[in-house]
């Protein structure tokens, strides 16, 4: 998040490449800060914390995210993903105690991924964790291969060619 585009001011929210990232259930706000591992880190500053939001433009297959905390209370990490039909497609938690400072890696891999929701959940009014390393891997434009695209000619051909001769 290092081109986050308000150095120190809160945005609705944050496209980089084909992501947009908000604030989840919306009317949120996105802050950038330096975070535990010294680099720019996406904060959701709401009251209670909302977790955070990811949509994908074109799909993906696989995400990555650093979630950290600065030893102010325990919080259940986690990262879900959701499909087009907002069903969920899979989820990962960890459970950082009151005294951790730093960050750890969530991941999850599984196709038709629309977008991804992450953060800390706790009982009480929501817990802020810093987001940073943000990673993801693109559903693969599908190009047939020359030797497909010949093999469909061929059937086409041959079901026409099958056709012709029946009704002759």
């Amino acid at each position: 998040f290092e081109s986050f585009p308000v150095a120190g001011g809160f945005i609705a929210s944050y496209t980089e490449q084909s992501v947009t990232f908000s604030a989840s259930g919306g009317g949120g706000y996105l802050w950038a800060s330096e975070g535990p591992n010294g680099t720019l880190g996406l904060l959701d500053m709401n009251i209670p914390h909302k977790e955070l939001r990811a949509d994908f433009s074109l799909g993906a297959t696989s995400v990555s995210v650093d979630l950290g905390d600065y030893d102010q209370d325990s919080d259940r990490l986690f990262l879900e993903v959701f499909g087009a039909a907002d069903n969920l497609l899979g989820y990962t938690d960890l459970v950082i105690p009151e005294a951790f400072v730093g960050m750890e890696t969530l991941s999850l891999s599984v196709p038709g991924i629309s977008y991804a929701v992450f953060g800390a959940r706790d009982a009480g009014s929501g817990s802020s964790v810093y987001a940073d390393n943000f990673t993801f891997e693109e559903v693969p434009d599908v190009i047939p291969a020359p030797g497909t695209i010949m093999l469909g000619s061929i059937g086409v051909g041959l079901v026409g060619w099958l056709r012709r001769r029946k009704t002759l």
